[in-house]
């Protein structure tokens, strides 16, 4: 969360001081759209991936998939670019239900879902192709997998003594079990290309990560196809 406080400050400050140097030239839409994920380069399609001992998910299944959003930018005429922020929706996997002594595949258990949300920041420079009509590049910073928070239980054993015991005495050393939160955020460079006609665009890009919470090394790279719509616009 302090991240992405972090982010909208530096985002909004960023805003009005282009928009107190260039009145009258700036525009603000605000639209909606929908994004397709396809399954993640990085990632074994049909392996469940463990975080802790007692929680088991699909990180593929996970990361892919559909999701809604949508966003604010600022159209910044002079230099035909435009500076957003969006935020992404998806009802989406967590993890599966298990037990700690029959451990089984994925079909077995039923999935617990929740809503999962994607903040993004970018920076976007259109191409004019004719009239009504461009292309353009875009790069930013992504905050994903917000909301994908978990409980699970740790169990070890603690000597009660306040001196240590050379090896483990029956009736002495006892089991203590801990109550922990854990969650599957991942941060990541977002950047493609896409074209667009009127309120209407359409882009392919990527999520490109090296900071994430799954028990694997290596970065992830998740393509995506995303559509949208201008549903207005603020012209200052």
């Amino acid at each position: 969360m302090k991240k992405l406080n972090y982010c909208l400050f530096i985002l909004f400050g960023l805003l009005f001081t282009l928009n107190t140097n260039a009145q009258n030239r700036n525009t603000v839409h605000f639209g909606l759209g929908t994004e397709y994920r396809v399954e993640p380069i990085g990632l074994d399609a049909l392996t469940l991936e463990s975080d802790q001992s007692t929680i088991f998910f699909d990180a593929t299944d996970q990361l892919s998939g559909a999701a809604l959003n949508y966003f604010f930018t600022l159209y910044l005429k002079e230099a035909n670019m435009e500076i957003g922020f969006s935020q992404s929706l998806r009802y989406d996997h967590k993890y599966f239900k298990t037990d700690s002594f029959n451990l089984g595949t994925s079909n077995i258990y039923p999935s617990v879902n929740g809503v999962i949300s994607d903040y993004h920041l970018f920076v976007q420079k259109n191409f004019d192709l004719r009239k009504g009509m461009y292309w353009n590049i875009f790069a930013g910073y992504s905050l994903m997998n917000r909301g994908s928070k978990y409980i699970y239980t740790e169990t070890y054993i603690r000597n009660p003594l306040p001196f240590p015991l050379p090896f483990p005495l029956p009736g002495v050393n006892v089991a203590v079990t801990e109550v922990k939160e854990g969650n599957f955020n991942m941060d990541a460079i977002n950047f493609g290309v896409g074209i667009g006609a009127n309120k209407v665009s359409f882009d392919l890009g990527v999520y490109y990560s090296m900071n994430h919470s799954y028990d694997q090394d290596g970065d992830i790279i998740i393509p995506r196809a995303k559509l949208s719509y201008r549903i207005f616009e603020l012209t200052q």
